[in-house]
């Protein structure tokens, strides 16, 4: 029994943690929600860009959108939401400095 169970340790150790998080339910869950979420809002930016006029006021609302898209992809996909906090304050500063620096300009 005590051999089983070293196996089972042993091959619990071999396989990397992101394929163990993956094949949770919640995770996929939450993936296959955000991925939708994504959808969502590159379709709202599709129909404001081609329902009205360009304005300063659009744009705005298409770059906001855009970085809601940008911060869903960076914490959700590429896990920045383990990262450490000077990681994460860091890309959401020089996001809001490139927002404001396109906006404003």
């Amino acid at each position: 029994m005590n051999e089983n169970i070293s196996n089972k340790e042993k091959m619990h150790k071999e396989v990397p943690n992101f394929l163990i998080q993956n094949s949770k339910n919640g995770k996929k869950k939450s993936l296959v929600f955000i991925y939708g979420v994504l959808i969502l809002l590159t379709m709202t930016t599709a129909l404001i860009a081609n329902a009205t006029a360009i304005s300063r006021t659009v744009v705005a609302i298409i770059l906001g959108i855009s970085a809601i898209k940008f911060i869903l992809v960076a914490f959700q996909f590429m896990e920045l939401k383990h990262a450490n906090v000077f990681w994460k304050s860091c890309l959401l500063f020089v996001l809001g400095l490139l927002l404001l620096v396109l906006i404003f300009s």
